[in-house]
This record gives structure tokens, sequence and C-alpha cells, in this order.
């Protein structure tokens, strides 16, 4: 599939570039006045990768070639192996504020200013001549650039930066076509001011109880003269209207787990397409309520899981059958409660975790001892960016 022909992924595409490059330019600029936080320099290189992994996608090789020259850059700022300078801040800055005139421009095109922002950040961290030439871009390495299939593993890159996502990185991003197509998951969310919404439901509980004596009070009043039906219809009434109050504040606190689930179908489609793969998708208990804050931390975990399993839980139709599979593969995100918790389960019908190879790359990088037992290996598939994918891949392979 040509993403490139594909209007709406171009807008969001040329959105969200527009949205990030300003970001990283605003970011870069502000080490002329103050160092940046590592949260703050965390979300530039965070900015820097998903620009990098969406231009690749679609077709973009210079300008992700470009943003993966920043990514290592802001990497290596990250870690604090690489001071934050005035001069350095203004020239990613510089080259930012190139990225949406490239969209512009075209997946074909190489536009001169970015190559030779290019150059010039190159010689700027290298030491030599900003200008190798006047327009041919210096390519990524091989090794960087999304590839498809690829058994050597050597995550060294990677796992040494662990030091800087414990400072805010926190894995892949999803860059590519995957963090385009998830942009409706944010995009959608109705934000309520917290404070706020607690303070009207207080408001409303103090009301109800307020009508409670007002009741009690009534009764009291059995000998009074008049129409003492009127009073009771009327206090009947305001107790509905109060309790309607209160349910509608509960439910602002409250949203259904569809919020985030109705896009997750397309968000298969397409990772299916793009990695040759027949999978039936199914979501159950989408229709549970619960906290807006709780949704929103589950936004990024749940599309991250759902990806990894397409890219990495499921085999391709011709894998499926020389195993005696169907070829269309199965995977399925369930929610259910108990005692007031939610639980999320991601499951598909694929050849599961390679444990060996688990064991492998993490003996091989210091993270656990020789024969360490399968269940103490878990953790490691949630760390920041450890992974048995490398180099890293168009949809995923950063963690």
């Amino acid at each position: 599939m040509d993403f490139t022909d594909n209007p709406e992924l171009q807008a969001i595409f040329r959105d969200e570039v527009g949205e990030r490059s300003a970001e990283l330019a605003t970011a870069m600029r502000s080490i002329a006045v103050r160092l940046l936080a590592p949260e703050e320099a965390a979300t530039a290189r965070r900015n820097a990768h998903t620009i990098k992994g969406n231009a690749y996608v679609m077709g973009f090789q210079v300008m992700g070639d470009v943003a993966k020259l920043v990514e290592d850059v802001l990497k290596e700022v990250v870690a604090k192996s690489r001071p934050q300078t005035p001069q350095l801040g203004e020239l990613i800055a510089g080259i930012a504020d190139l990225f949406p005139d490239a969209v512009t421009a075209g997946p074909s095109a190489e536009p001169p200013e970015l190559v030779q922002a290019m150059h010039r950040l190159a010689a700027h961290i290298g030491g030599t001549d900003p200008d190798p030439g006047d327009g041919e871009a210096v390519p990524a390495p091989e090794a960087d650039r999304p590839s498809a299939g690829a058994d050597v593993v050597n995550i060294s890159d990677r796992l040494a930066d662990r030091e800087a996502n414990e400072s805010g990185i926190h894995g892949s991003d999803l860059g590519g076509l995957v963090s385009s197509i998830v942009t409706s998951f944010s995009s959608h969310a109705t934000r309520v001011p917290t404070t706020a919404l607690y303070q009207m439901i207080n408001r409303a509980v103090e009301v109800r109880l307020d009508m409670e004596v007002v009741l009690g009070a009534l009764q009291a009043v059995v000998a009074s003269p008049g129409d003492r039906q009127v009073w009771e219809d009327a206090l009947v009434k305001l107790e509905a209207s109060v309790l309607r109050l209160q349910t509608d504040a509960l439910d602002l606190a409250t949203i259904p787990i569809s919020e985030i689930t109705g896009t997750l179908d397309q968000l298969v489609r397409y990772v299916a397409r793009r990695t040759g793969k027949n999978v039936k998708f199914e979501v159950v208990g989408e229709d549970i309520r619960v906290d807006r804050k709780v949704v929103d931390a589950l936004r990024d975990p749940l599309r991250h899981l759902v990806v990894n399993a397409l890219d990495h839980g499921t085999e391709s139709p011709h894998d499926r059958a020389i195993s005696g599979k169907p070829p269309t593969a199965t995977l399925k995100v369930q929610f259910t409660t108990e005692n007031h918790v939610l639980h999320m389960v991601i499951s598909d019908d694929g050849p599961g975790i390679d444990w060996d190879r688990v064991r492998a790359i993490a003996e091989g990088f210091g993270m656990t001892k020789a024969g360490t037992a399968t269940e103490d290996l878990t953790r490691l598939l949630f760390l920041p960016e450890f992974t048995t994918v490398d180099p890293p891949q168009e949809i995923s392979g950063d963690g």
C-alpha cells in the first residue's frame, strides 16, 4: 500500500510534522535562556523520533535522515554526554523550522536548505567542514533505516541509553505510520478540569443532604393547614433533579473505554497491511466506564501493546500455514473489572514470546545472570527500548 497517495494520511502527516517541529524549535531556542529540564529534553527527542519515523513511512527519505541525526544528537543531550549550548539549540531549531516546508516540497524532493542545515549540524557535532557539498544529502547509516526482517541482534546503542530513558524517554513513540494513524486517540478526548469537576460533585451531594432535611421538616408539618401534597410533589421532583445532577457530574468523571478503542480497528488494519498479515481483531468490554484519568493513562500503552502484538506476536499467512494454522491471525483486547479494579488483557494466537532470545540478549548486555528463570525475564519486556528487533523497523523495534 502506498501511503503517499492517501490524502487523509498526508493531512495527518503534515499537521503532526508542523506541530512537533514547532515544539522542537521552541524547546531548542529556549536553551539560549536556560537549560532544558530532563523531561523537556526527552520530549524534544521524542518529537525528533516521531518525525523521523513518519517521514520514512511517508517516503520522505531525506527528511527522515535529517530527523535521525537530530534524534541521535538529542539522545546524547538527554544522556548528558553532550552539553546544551545556544549554538546547538539554534542549529536544531533551524532544522525543525525547515521540516514543514520539506513536507510541502514532496517526498521525492531533496530541499537544499534542509540538506545544508544537516551538514551544519553534523559539522558542529563532529568538528568537520560544514559544507561537504552543495546539495547531496548525507544518508543515514543503513542500520538506522527501517528495514524488513533482520535476524542480527545488536542493540548496544539503544541499551546504552537506559540512563537517558530513566530521565524521561519511555521507549518507542511508535513513529512512522502508526504515530500518524493514532493521532485521533488523543485529539478526540474532552478534557474536564478535575478540581472543578469534583467540586460540582460535592456540591450536588450537599444539595441532596439539604433536601433530605427539608423533607424531614415537611413530615413534621402533618397537622399544618394547606395543600401538603403539592409540597411533597415539588420536593420529590427536586430530589429527582438533584439525583440527575449528581449522576451527570459522575458521568463527566468517567467515560467508556470505547473512547480509546474506537479507532483501534483502523490502527490494526493499517498495521496488518503494512506488515503483510491477515488479522481478525476483537475488543471485549469496551462499554465499561472508568475514570477519565485512567483512560488517558491507557492510551499510549494500549496502542503500543496492540502494535507489538501485531508486529511481533502474529505470523504472516505463509508462516502460519507452515505451522498448520489458519492464514488469519486472531488478536483480542479484553477489559474486565473486579472489586473496582480494571483488568486489560491483550492476547493473540501467535507463537508466543521467544524467551531464549530475550534471555540471550539480556545476558549479552549484563542485564541478567546466565540461566535466569523465564518468570524473572518478564520485567525486561517493560524496560524502555529493550527489544529483540534490530535494526528498528518502521512499525516497531525501539522497545
